[in-house]
């Protein structure tokens, strides 16, 4: 898989436990999903004195898009991105995984789900009919939002998913993509390995010490760009404070960007 100097990664990401659902009234659900949501962008893209948080997307919903083009980014740029989407529980870990994306460089997309009038459901009886269409659904409303980016390398995704999230993104069968993180699922409802195209890579991660899934990560059977399953020792659920972890989220995007 080549890519250019300059990629784009699309990161999905889903933490786990239990919240009230909020519907926030007004839009369609999955405008609203994308509009209330946390999208952030490396220091480095920015013009002087912008700030870091995309508050246009939320403020100027019509025309957030050429604002940000015309104000915000520096010109003729093109950013690797990651669309971070939460878990059930909502985006509680979106701000570590925001700063850490774009230290690499990469702008940061998190839809809010909870922001559509949806329930925090965080058992697995609903997931395969429910809860993974509604979050795909999330996602494909997200990846056409950043098509309309000019500053944004269409060419490179790399969808990272935590939890529901990545349950979300590892049943997910299409060839937008050029990687694939999973954190904290065994692929179960995508039996037992991710569904995307083999030339897509693929990272999974998962704590020997998982609470839901006892430690048993994802079947990967690929080897393109550092493709592999990994079972941390000592790591739970959640993976957001675990070195090893993150070391090897960071190793595998810089890898699929220099691949």
């Amino acid at each position: 898989m080549r890519l250019v100097t300059i990629s784009m990664v699309f990161v999905v990401l889903l933490t786990g436990c239990a919240a009230p659902g909020v519907g926030i009234p007004g839009g369609d659900e999955l405008a609203r999903a994308w509009r209330y949501g946390q999208h952030l962008l490396p220091q480095s893209a920015l013009r002087e004195n912008q700030f870091k948080s995309i508050s246009e997307i939320r403020a100027y919903p019509d025309a957030w898009v050429e604002l940000v083009a015309a104000n915000k980014i520096k010109p003729e740029i093109k950013l690797p991105a990651v669309v971070y989407l939460h878990g059930c529980a909502g985006n509680r870990n979106g701000d570590y995984w925001g700063k850490l994306v774009n230290g690499l460089g990469f702008a940061f997309f998190a839809p809010d789900s909870l922001a559509r009038p949806r329930e925090s459901l965080c058992d697995t009886g609903n997931m395969k009919k429910l809860r993974i269409p509604l979050r795909n659904s999330e996602l494909r409303y997200a990846r056409r939002q950043l098509k309309r980016l000019d500053w944004i390398d269409q060419s490179r995704i790399v969808l990272l998913g935590f939890s529901e999230g990545a349950q979300t993104a590892a049943a997910y069968s299409g060839d937008e993509f050029a990687a694939i993180v999973l954190m904290g699922t065994n692929c179960r409802f995508s039996g037992g390995s991710p569904k995307a195209a083999s030339s897509i890579a693929v990272l999974s991660l998962m704590g020997k010490n998982d609470r839901y899934y006892e430690g048993l990560g994802c079947r990967i059977k690929r080897t393109v760009s550092g493709s592999k399953s990994r079972v941390i020792d000592g790591a739970g659920h959640n993976l957001r404070n675990n070195k090893e972890a993150v070391s090897e989220i960071r190793k595998f995007l810089q890898y699929v960007l220099r691949d």
